[in-house]
């Protein structure tokens, strides 16, 4: 039997404030203070606790006041023994006096013990209470909870390994607080958002803003840092929810998250298209392995469903098609079961190739294949590894381009490699085991660090002037490297400046610059891909 015994001393605080006197939110009887939300970071906006619709900007979406904080009165548990039994997974929890959050790492919960109150979940603007120690299997493990102790205690949870299954999670329009009901991390990459029957990737359905109906979600979700601190990842970078995490994720419009916790044998993975360019109206052929049956599959040009009247035929390793009349350009993704494939992208309407195809082996120093290793390319290209190690990626834009590879309990491999049109390149990689119990993506400790200059530079189109409002910028595969800053003002003509210090040299980074127009409020955003060959490197951009 498989079991987990982990010990978090503390999961995610938050930083509440007390009230006093009888007002709202106090309580008149008992030992549990009354609590107000969390002080508003700068910008404001509207109260999510009150139930006002946000609107469909980004501005509505990052600018809340803050997620809602918990609930003031956390009812004590109704009196009883626990019940159930005790299943092949464990957590253990230290909970600091007040206010906790807590993630449980597992299909479903059968037993708890050591909480005095009811957990307190999130869902369509109210919280709800759950009895975790008399009624365990009402604990939703794809959500996370608010748990109140008077004091420092511990706390236990027994239940059942998650099975591998995906967990489509139900997320309403607003704030939704999620937790990962696995013992792994769950990969961004690995996860798809369903609406009405629709499964997209996250990187083609969350957004900055909701302009179109392309956009379901915010593409920032929040937590909590050690010290209390409110943190932003970006859902369409690469990143992961780690086991024990709790995110807010804030929904434009009801949707599902599926997150998928393993993926299905073999996962689904494209090694090629019978062109990088096509017109409405070709032949298209999907090579790759894992591709399931059009019962069980489902296929995305450039975010848009394929009908299953365009295909012609579909099998596990080649899926063949007419591409549509409203087919654009974008990545060809296929999803089994909901689980999406690598991206491959394609360009509709556009003649010519100038692109290059790379196979190769992925494998340990020890010279043990590696399965399930992510290998990408500095175009935000990437491909999971089989299960004998190989891999394959198609399309990749002639010119230099960084190739990583990583797996988990490895050490990051980056490359750089030049890419002829045409080229068919055979890369043999091989990842050398973490010690001291380092993170997959290295320390970068053997690599030269200089700084990195980001400038966005206004801009004129249709008779209106945008101005740099926010620069983002994050080495490609590493989030915990990353820069930002937001400009709240237009100041004529000038530029913005993002200074990136301790950038690795020779790595590859993603720049995403937002510009907004003081007239309209609009906002446009550009994305870049820039590789820092010297300390000191300034890359200028103008408009999207």
């Amino acid at each position: 039997m498989k079991r987990l015994n982990l010990i978090l001393c503390l999961l995610l605080s938050v930083l509440l404030v007390a009230c006093s006197g009888g007002g709202p939110g106090t309580v008149d009887a008992g030992p549990v203070p009354g609590l107000n939300p969390a002080p508003a970071p700068p910008a404001p906006g509207p109260n999510p606790n009150a139930g006002a619709d946000p609107g469909n900007s980004l501005q509505a979406a990052l600018n809340l006041a803050t997620p809602p904080g918990p609930p003031a009165n956390p009812p004590p548990l109704v009196p009883g023994s626990p019940r159930g039994q005790q299943r092949d997974v464990g957590a253990q929890y230290n909970l600091s006096a007040g206010w906790n959050v807590l993630s449980f790492p597992m299909a479903r919960i059968t037993a708890a013990a050591g909480f005095r109150y009811q957990l307190y979940g999130y869902s369509q603007g109210n919280f709800f209470a759950v009895d975790p120690v008399n009624n365990p299997q009402a604990v939703d493990t794809r959500l996370a909870y608010f748990a109140y102790a008077d004091s420092a205690s511990t706390v236990t949870v027994q239940g059942d390994s998650n099975d591998g299954q995906v967990n489509s999670l139900p997320l309403n329009q607003g704030w939704n607080l999620i937790g990962c009901p696995s013992e792994s991390q769950l990969l961004f990459s690995a996860m798809s958002v369903s609406q009405l029957g629709v499964t997209r990737t996250l990187a083609e359905v969350a957004g900055l803003s909701q302009t179109s109906g392309d956009v379901w979600l915010s593409n920032a979700i929040y937590g909590l840092s050690p010290d209390g601190q409110l943190i932003s990842e970006d859902i369409t970078f690469p990143g992961a929810l780690p086991p024990f995490s709790a995110r807010w994720v804030f929904a434009f419009s009801d949707c599902e998250l599926n997150l998928n916790v393993v993926a299905p044998v073999p996962p689904p993975v494209l090694t090629g298209l019978s062109a990088s360019a096509a017109n409405a109206g070709q032949t298209l052929v999907l090579s790759g392995n894992g591709l399931a049956t059009l019962q069980t599959g489902y296929l995305t040009l450039g975010g848009i469903p394929v009908s299953p009247t365009a295909i012609v035929s579909w099998s596990d390793t080649r899926i063949e098609l007419i591409v549509p009349d409203d087919a654009r350009t974008g990545p060809v993704v296929v999803f089994v079961n909901r689980y999406p494939s690598n991206p491959v992208m394609l360009n509709v309407g556009l003649g010519g190739t100038g692109t290059a195809q790379m196979t190769g082996l992925v494998r340990s120093v020890a010279g043990v294949p590696l399965a399930g290793a992510q290998v990408a390319v500095d175009t935000g290209q990437a491909t999971l590894t089989a299960a004998d190690g190989t891999f394959s990626l198609s399309g990749i834009p002639a010119g230099e381009h960084l190739i990583f590879a990583q797996a988990l309990g490895f050490k990051r491999g980056v490359g750089l490699i030049t890419f002829a049109a045409g080229d068919s390149r055979s890369l043999l990689v091989e990842l050398s085991p973490l010690q001291g119990g380092g993170s997959s993506g290295g320390s970068g400790s053997e690599q030269s660090r200089g700084v990195l200059f980001v400038t966005g530079v206004p801009w004129f189109t249709g008779g209106e002037r945008y101005y740099v409002s926010r620069i983002d910028v994050q080495e490609y595969g590493n989030y915990s490297n990353r820069w930002n800053n937001t400009w709240f003002q237009d100041n004529g003509d000038t530029e913005y400046t993002l200074r990136c210090d301790g950038a690795y040299i020779g790595r590859s980074y993603t720049m995403r610059i937002t510009w907004k127009s003081a007239a309209s409020g609009d906002e446009e955003v550009g994305l870049f891909y820039r590789t820092l060959y010297q300390d000191g490197q300034t890359e200028r951009f103008f408009n999207p």
